[in-house]
C-alpha cells in the first residue's frame, strides 16, 4: 500500500490512463501469487493545512496501473529490462543473509520498461476505512493469524516461566495493522475515507502485447 506517483510518469492507455503505483514487497508477492485483487488508498490528503482530494479519486475503470517495486539490475546485463531482479522474489532468509551486501533500489526508481505487473482497474469505490470486511481483507492479500508480538519462555523467578503466543488477528485486523504502520497519523479507531480499487492482474510489462490486449 502506497500512493500514485506524479502525473509526469503517466501515459495514455487504450481505455484510460497509465498510472505508476508503488507496492511493498509483501503486496507484490500477494499480487503475483493471485491473492491480491484490491488495493485501498487514502481518499484525501493534507497539504499546507488544507484537505484535498488524493490522486486516487481520479482513478477510473479502464485505467492501467503499472507496479513499481524494489529491484536491482542484473550485474551481467544491467541495461536489459528483461533481466531485472526483484526483491519480492527473494526469500526472507536470502534477504537476511545478503543484508548490507546486495543493494536494492527503491521502488520509486523502477522505470516503466522494467515493470512486470500491470493492473487493469475494473471498479472503484469510496468507503470508510473500517468498513473493510474479512472477504475484502483477503482480497487485499491478507490472512488471519498471529501478530509478531509474542515472546518465548521467560524466567519470572521461583522456577517459573511465562510465555506469550502473541495476539491473534483476523485478516481485516492484519490489514489495519499494516495501514497503521504505513499511516502513522491514523489514530487506530477513526474511519477516514479510502478509495477501494479492484483490478485484474496481468503478469507482464504494461507495454507488452498481452497487457494491451487485456485493456
Amino acid at each position: 500500500m502506497a500512493g500514485i506517483q506524479s502525473a509526469a510518469d503517466a501515459g495514455t492507455g487504450a481505455l484510460g490512463r497509465d498510472i505508476p503505483v508503488i507496492m511493498s514487497r509483501p503486496m507484490v508477492r500477494a499480487t503475483y501469487d493471485d491473492r491480491k485483487t484490491i488495493t485501498r488508498r487514502p481518499a484525501w490528503r493534507e497539504r499546507k493545512g488544507k484537505k484535498d482530494a488524493s490522486p486516487w479519486q481520479r482513478v477510473k475503470p479502464g485505467d492501467r496501473l503499472w507496479v513499481r517495486e524494489n529491484w536491482r539490475p542484473d550485474d551481467f546485463a544491467p541495461e536489459d529490462p528483461a533481466r531485472t531482479i526483484f526483491m519480492a522474489d527473494a526469500s526472507d532468509d536470502a534477504l537476511r543473509g545478503t543484508r548490507g551486501v546486495i543493494r536494492w533500489r527503491p521502488s520509486i526508481h523502477l522505470p516503466r520498461a522494467r515493470s512486470r505487473l500491470t493492473l487493469i482497474v475494473s471498479a472503484v469505490k469510496i468507503e470508510p476505512l473500517l468498513d473493510i470486511t474479512e472477504e475484502d481483507a483477503r482480497a487485499e492479500g491478507f490472512e488471519d493469524g498471529h501478530l509478531d508480538d509474542g515472546f518465548g519462555p521467560q524466567d519470572i523467578g521461583g522456577g517459573c516461566t511465562i510465555e506469550s503466543p502473541g495476539t491473534f488477528a483476523s485478516a481485516a485486523g492484519m490489514f489495519q495493522v499494516t495501514w497503521a504502520n504505513l499511516h502513522p497519523d491514523w489514530d487506530g479507531y477513526s474511519s477516514p475515507d479510502v478509495i477501494a480499487v479492484s483490478f485484474r492482474v496481468i503478469k507482464a510489462n504494461i507495454d507488452a502485447p498481452e497487457a494491451r490486449i487485456a485493456a
